[in-house]
């Protein structure tokens, strides 16, 4: 984990980059007003403010860029990603669904594994139906007496 830098190694290091910028704009003007023929010796002094001040610009933009990149990273590290992993259980449930809807197909009797015997006739058949539907208990009718109540 690095080590947090203090404010006086923050502001060093930023007057040093700021200074290095007003140098390296000032040389890219010198050679700008040379390359232009004209006497760069002479407006040498005027440059060197013209560097400053545009380096000073260029750094104020820069922090207040760099601050709202940070800022944006802490929000994007803040946020929970919890997407990510539904895709996969959703993945895992429908492959679960698939295979064992395979497993039910394969389980299904087929239908020519129950054999059932032809009936030859119409009367054996009307025989074996009838049987089937004859009720199993008889009903008996219950005779009441008038002078006793229920109980």
């Amino acid at each position: 984990m690095k080590a947090k830098k203090t404010k006086v190694q923050k502001k060093a290091v930023n007057r040093d980059v700021k200074n290095e910028l007003a140098q390296t704009l000032t040389q890219k003007f010198l050679e700008v007003i040379k390359s232009l023929g004209h006497d760069a010796e002479h407006l040498a002094e005027d440059l060197a403010k013209a560097g400053k001040k545009a380096a000073k610009k260029i750094t104020k933009k820069v922090a207040a860029a760099a601050e709202v990149v940070s800022t944006k990273i802490e929000d994007i590290a803040e946020k929970p990603t919890v997407q990510a992993p539904k895709k996969a259980v959703t993945k895992e449930v429908k492959k679960a669904q698939k295979t064992v809807q395979k497993a039910v197909s394969k389980a299904r009797p087929v239908a020519n594994s129950v054999k059932v015997t032809a009936i030859a006739s119409e009367e054996k058949a009307a025989r074996v139906l009838s049987a089937v539907t004859k009720p199993a208990v008889k009903k008996t009718a219950v005779k009441t007496i008038p002078g006793k109540a229920k109980e």
